[in-house]
Protein backbone atom coordinates (compact mmCIF):
# COMPACT_ATOMS: atom_id res chain seq x y z
CA UNK A 1 0.00 0.00 0.00
CA UNK A 2 1.86 3.17 -0.86
CA UNK A 3 1.01 6.64 1.01
CA UNK A 4 1.14 9.64 -0.74
CA UNK A 5 0.74 13.28 0.88
CA UNK A 6 -0.64 16.86 0.18
CA UNK A 7 -1.85 19.73 1.50
CA UNK A 8 -1.38 22.91 3.89
CA UNK A 9 1.90 24.36 2.71
CA UNK A 10 3.04 25.84 7.05
CA UNK A 11 1.31 25.93 10.31
CA UNK A 12 1.77 29.34 12.17
CA UNK A 13 0.49 27.03 15.44
CA UNK A 14 3.07 24.53 16.62
CA UNK A 15 0.01 22.97 18.69
CA UNK A 16 -1.38 21.94 14.99
CA UNK A 17 1.64 21.05 13.70
CA UNK A 18 2.36 18.80 16.58
CA UNK A 19 -1.53 17.68 16.03
CA UNK A 20 -0.58 17.24 12.06
CA UNK A 21 2.48 15.01 13.15
CA UNK A 22 0.80 12.94 15.13
CA UNK A 23 -1.92 11.96 13.14
CA UNK A 24 -0.07 11.26 10.28
CA UNK A 25 1.77 8.82 12.53
CA UNK A 26 -1.17 6.67 13.52
CA UNK A 27 -2.13 6.64 10.01
CA UNK A 28 0.96 5.06 8.91
CA UNK A 29 0.99 2.67 12.08
CA UNK A 30 -2.47 2.04 10.90
CA UNK A 31 -1.50 0.80 6.84
CA UNK A 32 2.02 0.16 7.43
CA UNK A 33 2.44 1.25 4.12
CA UNK A 34 4.46 -0.01 1.20
CA UNK A 35 6.18 3.40 0.13
CA UNK A 36 5.49 7.06 0.88
CA UNK A 37 5.20 9.36 -1.46
CA UNK A 38 5.47 13.15 -1.27
CA UNK A 39 6.78 16.78 -3.08
CA UNK A 40 8.61 18.16 -0.32
CA UNK A 41 6.61 21.17 -1.03
CA UNK A 42 5.84 22.61 2.65
CA UNK A 43 5.69 21.49 6.14
CA UNK A 44 2.97 18.65 5.62
CA UNK A 45 5.43 17.17 2.75
CA UNK A 46 8.39 17.41 5.49
CA UNK A 47 6.19 15.68 8.49
CA UNK A 48 5.01 13.03 6.66
CA UNK A 49 8.55 12.30 4.42
CA UNK A 50 10.35 12.45 8.21
CA UNK A 51 7.43 9.90 10.16
CA UNK A 52 7.51 7.72 6.30
CA UNK A 53 11.22 7.60 7.44
CA UNK A 54 11.02 6.69 11.27
CA UNK A 55 8.74 3.39 10.26
CA UNK A 56 11.83 2.67 7.83
CA UNK A 57 9.48 2.74 4.92
CA UNK A 58 11.00 3.65 1.14
CA UNK A 59 10.29 7.29 0.80
CA UNK A 60 9.48 8.54 -2.85
CA UNK A 61 9.91 12.18 -3.51
CA UNK A 62 8.72 14.07 -6.59
CA UNK A 63 10.40 17.58 -7.19
CA UNK A 64 8.12 19.07 -9.45
CA UNK A 65 11.22 21.80 -11.24
CA UNK A 66 14.61 20.99 -9.91
CA UNK A 67 15.77 24.99 -10.08
CA UNK A 68 13.78 26.05 -7.83
CA UNK A 69 13.39 23.75 -5.34
CA UNK A 70 14.38 24.32 -1.76
CA UNK A 71 17.44 22.16 -1.67
CA UNK A 72 18.58 23.65 1.54
CA UNK A 73 15.92 22.60 3.85
CA UNK A 74 14.93 19.27 1.80
CA UNK A 75 18.09 17.96 1.45
CA UNK A 76 18.37 15.87 4.04
CA UNK A 77 15.26 13.91 3.26
CA UNK A 78 16.10 13.79 -0.09
CA UNK A 79 19.56 12.08 0.31
CA UNK A 80 17.49 9.82 2.08
CA UNK A 81 14.81 8.69 -0.10
CA UNK A 82 14.63 5.47 -1.65
CA UNK A 83 13.32 6.77 -5.56
CA UNK A 84 13.85 10.63 -6.59
CA UNK A 85 11.73 12.07 -9.53
CA UNK A 86 12.42 15.61 -11.13
CA UNK A 87 9.62 16.51 -13.47
CA UNK A 88 11.08 18.36 -16.66
CA UNK A 89 9.95 21.76 -15.76
CA UNK A 90 12.35 24.54 -16.27
CA UNK A 91 10.33 27.11 -13.92
CA UNK A 92 7.73 27.09 -11.29
CA UNK A 93 4.07 27.96 -12.46
CA UNK A 94 1.03 27.04 -11.04
CA UNK A 95 0.52 24.18 -13.74
CA UNK A 96 4.19 22.89 -12.42
CA UNK A 97 2.46 22.39 -8.64
CA UNK A 98 -0.70 20.74 -10.24
CA UNK A 99 1.23 18.43 -12.02
CA UNK A 100 3.05 17.09 -9.11
CA UNK A 101 0.36 16.88 -6.58
CA UNK A 102 -1.32 14.98 -9.56
CA UNK A 103 1.95 12.89 -9.92
CA UNK A 104 1.82 11.81 -6.00
CA UNK A 105 -2.26 11.27 -6.45
CA UNK A 106 -1.79 8.89 -9.31
CA UNK A 107 1.27 7.22 -7.69
CA UNK A 108 -0.15 6.15 -4.42
CA UNK A 109 -3.14 3.66 -3.63
CA UNK A 110 -4.26 5.99 -0.38
CA UNK A 111 -3.73 9.86 -0.02
CA UNK A 112 -3.79 11.82 3.12
CA UNK A 113 -4.90 15.55 2.74
CA UNK A 114 -4.20 18.53 5.05
CA UNK A 115 -5.93 21.70 4.72
CA UNK A 116 -7.45 24.21 6.57
CA UNK A 117 -11.37 24.83 5.85
CA UNK A 118 -11.11 27.74 3.77
CA UNK A 119 -9.45 26.64 1.38
CA UNK A 120 -11.53 26.42 -1.92
CA UNK A 121 -10.57 23.52 -4.60
CA UNK A 122 -13.94 23.58 -6.46
CA UNK A 123 -12.74 25.73 -9.61
CA UNK A 124 -9.89 23.20 -10.07
CA UNK A 125 -11.79 20.31 -9.57
CA UNK A 126 -13.90 21.40 -12.43
CA UNK A 127 -11.04 21.42 -14.94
Amino acid sequence: LKIGISGYQSFEDPIVEDWVRESISNILRHFSPSAGITNLLGSTDRIFAEEILKINCPLNVIIPAEETFDWVNYKSLVIRAAKVEILCFSHPTERTYLEAIKAVVESADYLIFVGQEHLDFSQDLQR
